[in-house]
């Protein structure tokens, strides 16, 4: 095993509401976790390479909580680093030379068994953990910003943090309020989505509906929504969606859609079980 030290920060923003549920034992706030994070190496070591003044990154994402697994990840390494130095650094980012579950990245990793091809990029990051204030560019991948919360009375910056004295991943964090987006909307070889919804309502589950037993649903698409808490209705022509509606709305979070062959409709939603949508004729 190769010795290594690092002493870095990191900032790091995920889609789930403040504070990480998952440092709480919590699932994701939208079902499924999804998070943004890059690093300033201040000094540190990966044998005998020297990666101070380095940065590096990554993206990943799960399905649910990081530790159901089955997530994918994407190292990102700063393009002016040495041969050595990216070895290095992505065998520590990669969980590599280390103690079973001592680290984050051990964990991350393991619980990623898609691990996309390691990228170098141009990246530029200021970090002040103190006033809770930082972005980050990481060229033709993502920008990266975060700013203090605001007090909901004031409007003034509002300070929270969290402690995890045993904490892989750190042991202090600063909370702050952060978003990221990613720079590439199409590529070439990729179809683009035929509708999407900003704000996102969290999809969870498509089904297409075949059945004549809903009057006027016929050649509709039903979709689940986690975050808003209902099914929606689309209507689909020419390849555009023309119409939507909200069916079965505060229903709770819509896990799964599915047609029975009977042609009725059963919805799955967390925590409350699977109901049955019967045709108003019937």
């Amino acid at each position: 095993m190769t010795p290594w030290q690092l002493d870095i920060t990191q900032m790091q923003n995920c889609n789930c509401d403040f504070g990480c549920p998952c440092q709480y034992t919590v699932k994701p706030t939208h079902g499924t976790c999804e998070a943004s994070i890059v690093y300033e190496i201040h000094s540190g070591f990966y044998g005998d390479t020297d990666l101070s003044g380095t940065k590096a990154g990554f993206i990943a994402k799960w399905p649910g909580a990081i530790y159901e697994g089955n997530g994918e990840i994407q190292l990102v390494i700063d393009e002016n680093t040495t041969e050595e130095q990216r070895k290095g650094i992505e065998a520590i980012l990669s969980g590599k030379d280390t103690d079973e579950m001592a680290t984050g990245w051990y964990i991350f990793n393991a619980m990623c068994p898609t691990k996309h091809e390691t990228i170098y990029r141009k990246i530029d990051a200021t970090i002040n953990q103190e006033e809770r204030i930082g972005s980050a560019k990481v060229e033709g991948m993502f920008d990266l910003n975060v700013k203090p919360l605001a007090n909901p009375v004031s409007g003034m910056p509002h300070r929270a943090a969290m402690a995890l004295p045993n904490g892989q991943d750190f042991l202090y964090a600063e909370v702050a309020n952060g978003t990221t987006i990613t720079k590439d909307k199409a590529l070439p070889g990729l179809e683009q989505p035929l509708y999407y919804w900003v704000p996102s309502i969290a999809p969870s589950s498509f089904e297409y509906i075949w059945s004549e037993r809903y009057d006027g649903w016929s050649e509709s698409l039903l979709v689940g929504s986690l975050k808003y808490m209902y099914l929606e209705r689309l209507e689909l022509k020419d390849g555009k969606v023309t119409y939507r509606e909200k069916v079965a709305k505060n229903v709770g979070r819509v896990r799964d859609v599915k047609l029975s062959p009977e042609g009725l409709i059963h919805i799955a939603v967390e925590n409350k079980g699977i109901f049955r949508l019967n045709p108003k004729n019937e």
